[in-house]
């Protein structure tokens, strides 16, 4: 469910200014995640500061300097509520479902579910053999995402898998 607009930073040391929707503030170390590069990135929550009924100020651990809190500001938050829905009525990692994987232009398998290992989100992926494994869904891992085709093209780390 989207919860909050990053609005601008506030501070220097990675504070942000969130237009609040939510009625109720995250819990701190919760994620809420935002949509970087088409992946969906969990931020954990090191602090919340209400300003008023619809500002809050966020610092999400490891975002301790101004030009890391930067690169959020115009981003939608969404919680990780395993009860919330978005604006389409499910989980925005829920989009994932469905879409091929491919690492390194070899399909892999399909993505069957994902998993939110506190912080490390992983898909759970199909292969042809009927096995499911278990792969990062880390930015850092992905070259594009195809979305009218449903492909996930990723560059998984020799000996993954």
């Amino acid at each position: 469910m989207k919860i909050g607009r990053v609005q601008k930073n506030f501070g220097v040391h990675g504070e942000l200014l969130v237009a609040w929707y939510g009625d109720e503030l995250p819990a701190v170390d919760a994620p809420l995640f935002a949509s970087i590069e088409g992946l969906w990135v969990p931020f954990f929550v090191q602090s919340v500061e209400s300003k008023n009924a619809q500002k809050v100020v966020i610092v999400f651990e490891d975002m301790d300097t101004e030009a890391l809190a930067k690169e959020l500001v115009g981003k939608e938050l969404y919680t990780n509520s395993s009860t919330a829905a978005d604006d389409a009525g499910t989980h925005p990692m829920d989009e994932w479902i469905g879409y091929s994987l491919y690492d390194k232009d070899a399909q892999l398998g399909k993505i069957t579910q994902w998993f939110d290992f506190r912080g490390n989100v992983c898909f759970e992926v199909l292969l042809p053999s009927q096995a499911k494994v278990l792969v990062p869904a880390h930015p850092d891992l992905m070259e594009r995402v195809d979305k009218k085709n449903s492909c996930v093209y990723m560059q998984l780390p020799e000996g993954l898998l």
